[in-house]
């Protein structure tokens, strides 16, 4: 089988693929909502984002404002990550969805225009009344330009904002998506933030995601492993008739009910772990304390059961 076998169908997210449905049809609806979903890594937070968001665009009636998705995408890019990238991106989705009209809205502030300019070069290259800056604009100056970009735009459009994988978020981008979650200034608006809830310990700038779990008017999804006949029903919907009751199985226990790991092993032809899995797998293997480390090292030497008495002798 060439390539990663991906699911045709979402198994295992009836209940939380309804609930972002009706968020996302009460932001269309003229009722902004924000819904924040967490997760381990690779349990399906990004794939049922999609799956609710292409229903909203299938479900859309002539006569609803057009549907506009804009996604900051975060990345893990350490220290030397640049500036307002995820946020970039987002302005980026913004005026790919609406033109022109993204200028339209910009006009009507000078100061927004310059700060646009700034972040995305080609918009002041599109614009006859606006000159590329070389100077940074301010976090503050940023966040606020978005919002009213935003804002205004959910006048015309259902906005869509989706704000990926928070947990690698810079400063900015992190009280950005927080700020506008609690505040939904809009109209048309449905804000979508995903992160990785094992994440959570070691990143500093999460500590204001996971606040608005304490807040009501904010709907909070937390996505579980599959079960193992979800598994089956997930390897079933793959590779029809292809695995027997014991492959599986055998999926099933070595997955963990983590639906990346399922599409994985059900690609893998060989002994050796597909690559996107194993870099999974290590990026968790380093992000543990040494002694740790020193454990997972030994008991993969030990194979699939190692008694703790041994383990204990040498380990030391």
């Amino acid at each position: 089988m060439a390539g990663v076998a991906v699911s045709p169908v979402l198994i295992g997210r009836q209940g939380e693929f309804e609930a972002l449905r009706r968020a996302l049809a009460d932001g269309r609806g003229g009722v902004p909502r924000a819904m924040v979903i967490r997760g381990e890594a690779g349990i399906g937070k990004t794939r049922l984002v999609q799956e609710a968001i292409r229903a909203l665009r299938a479900d859309a009636a002539a006569d609803d404002p057009p549907v506009v998705v804009a996604t900051a995408q975060c990345v893990d890019g350490g220290d030397g990550a640049p500036p307002f990238h995820a946020l970039r991106g987002l302005l980026r989705d913004l005026r790919a969805g609406v033109g022109d009209g993204l200028l339209d809205v910009a006009s009507a502030s000078p100061g927004v225009l310059r700060t646009l300019g700034v972040l995305v070069p080609e918009l002041a290259e599109a614009s006859a009344t606006v000159a590329p800056e070389s100077i940074e604009p301010s976090s503050d100056l940023v966040s606020d330009t978005i919002e009213t970009v935003v804002e205004r735009l959910s006048e015309r459009f259902h906005v869509v904002v989706v704000v990926e994988d928070l947990h690698w978020a810079d400063a900015l981008t992190a009280s950005f998506a927080t700020l506008l979650a609690m505040t939904l200034r809009g109209r048309h608006l449905t804000v979508v933030l995903t992160y990785r809830s094992d994440e959570v310990a070691r990143r500093t700038m999460l500590s204001g995601v996971v606040a608005l779990e304490g807040r009501r008017d904010i709907e909070h999804l937390e996505l579980a492993r599959l079960s193992g006949a979800e598994v089956g029903s997930q390897i079933e919907a793959i590779a029809p008739g292809r695995f027997s009751r014991a492959d599986t199985d055998a999926i099933a226990a070595r997955s963990g009910g983590v639906p990346f790991f399922v599409e994985e092993l059900v690609s893998l032809e060989a002994e050796e772990l597909p690559g996107p899995l194993r870099d999974l797998l290590l990026l968790r293997y380093r992000g543990t304390s040494p002694g740790a480390r020193q454990i997972v090292a030994l008991l993969s030497v030990g194979g699939d059961d190692v008694d703790h008495d041994i383990l204990l002798r040498v380990s030391g």
